[in-house]
């Protein structure tokens, strides 16, 4: 199966010519690189209290902690990426990021790692239309997946997700980049992997992926469907870890597993999608989900993207 990827980190939003107009360092250009490179995708959402204008400077120093290859060195809302990193002084990004996380918009940045691409911050709605008086936010990085192999990926991306607090966080591979000094480039030949197009959450996907954080939000929410194949779980840190398998596995390798998560606390995201609305907490999402289950007739139907 042939497909072309779009994720998160590169996806800037528009349409060029007819074609998708990648964000930072994800372009399309009638060149042909000779470095082909197999991208991991691990991205981390959680919730934004209106109180905690600290929480993108935690999130970045998290990131500098556990994946110090991916220290930013440049960053933006767009391509060229004209803020720099002075001298190893985070503070300016993450001032950025909390301003980004508090008006729903995209902050990119790169790194000086040939291993570490790319990453971003973003937020779904900005925090004074959300419910509850937070927003949903989110942070991703792209490596090589040699990368993830190596240096014990999954291990770290468990870390990551304790020290952020975050409720849901995923890992994904996408094959056939080309690589050059730009930056990561799509090919016509460049596999997709089917990510959310939401700016930042909009529910569980009812997409499989490699790795799955379920955070302590869901931990007693019988989310996990027995009934599917074997898939190594482990409870970590208050929330529960699922992996496909020992290494990142490809789209079309996934696909013939089933999603280790109940259906009703997943989104397809194939249809058309609010996520300019309010958002919803999840501890609501999943009480009202448990109401349905029990036949409660009061629940409100609330969508399971909103988990």
């Amino acid at each position: 199966m042939v497909h072309t990827i779009i994720t998160p980190t590169l996806l800037i939003v528009g349409l060029v010519v007819g074609g998708w107009f990648g964000g930072a360092n994800a372009q399309i250009w009638p060149f042909k690189s000779e470095t082909r490179v197999d991208v991991v995708t691990l991205e981390w959402f959680l919730s934004v209290p209106s109180d905690r204008d600290d929480a993108a400077a935690e999130a970045v120093d998290a990131l500098i902690d556990i994946f110090p290859e991916c220290a930013p060195r440049k960053y933006g809302l767009y391509e060229p990426l004209r803020n720099r990193v002075r001298r190893g002084d985070f503070e300016a990004i993450s001032i950025a990021a909390a301003q980004v996380w508090r008006t729903a918009d995209l902050l990119f940045f790169d790194t000086d790692n040939e291993e570490c691409f790319a990453g971003h911050f973003s937020a779904t709605v900005p925090r004074a239309k959300s419910l509850g008086d937070q927003s949903y936010a989110s942070i991703s990085i792209d490596v090589d997946r040699a990368f993830i192999e190596r240096l014990d990926g999954r291990g770290r991306f468990a870390m990551m997700a304790q020290r952020l607090g975050a409720f849901y966080g995923n890992a994904r591979l996408s094959q056939g980049y080309y690589l050059d000094r730009r930056g990561l480039s799509l090919g016509m030949d460049t596999e997709w992997y089917p990510a959310s197009l939401c700016k930042a959450w909009c529910g569980i996907p009812a997409i499989p992926a490699w790795l799955y954080w379920l955070g302590p939000q869901y931990r007693h929410a019988a989310i996990i469907d027995d009934s599917t194949a074997a898939v190594e779980l482990e409870i970590s840190g208050g929330g529960i870890i699922i992996a496909m398998g020992p290494d990142p596995m490809t789209f079309d390798e996934l696909e013939k597993h089933e999603i280790p998560i109940k259906s009703e606390y997943l989104t397809n995201i194939s249809r058309e999608l609010n996520t300019k609305g309010p958002s919803i907490s999840v501890e609501t999402a999943v009480e009202e989900v448990e109401a349905r289950r029990r036949g409660d007739q009061r629940a409100e139907k609330i969508p399971a993207l909103a988990l």
